[in-house]
């Protein structure tokens, strides 16, 4: 059912999320946030510090198909059921957009600017949130 497969996706996409939220969090403490210069690349070494922000953008790009994926399916269904889960999964994929690309990339070129890093933890938070109450509606509705 096509309901189910999106509250899977969902599911797992809340998941990714928040491990990426998680990974940020682990790679600013440990002083790693430009480990990697350049922006999306990262050079392949095993100096800790680039293997935690390369492990942090995997997790976030996978995150980013991930909720690709979730938003596509919530698209194709047409069942008034899902009507509030799609918008909070719209609103969310496009602040993810803006997440990645915009704030993502302008945390690294600006070396870190504090506003930019706040700014990219708050909308990385309201993604997750905005995704995490959709998962709940989705499970919501189908128990009616």
């Amino acid at each position: 059912m096509m309901s189910e497969r999106l509250r899977r996706l969902t599911l797992s996409t809340v998941i990714l999320l928040f491990a990426t939220i998680v990974m940020g969090g682990y790679v600013s403490q440990i002083g790693a946030g430009l480990a990697c210069p350049d922006w999306p690349l990262c050079p392949l070494s095993t100096d800790p510090f680039i293997v935690a922000e390369f492990t942090h953008r995997i997790v976030a790009i996978a995150a980013f198909f991930s909720a690709l994926a979730t938003f596509i399916t919530a698209l194709r269904l047409s069942s008034n059921r899902v009507s509030t889960a799609r918008r909070l999964l719209t609103t969310g994929f496009i602040l993810l957009i803006i997440q990645v690309f915009l704030l993502g990339s302008s945390v690294i070129f600006s070396s870190l600017e504090p506003v930019l890093v706040t700014a990219h933890l708050a909308v990385a938070v309201t993604v997750f949130a905005l995704f995490l109450t959709a998962y709940f509606n989705i499970v919501w509705t189908s128990e009616r």
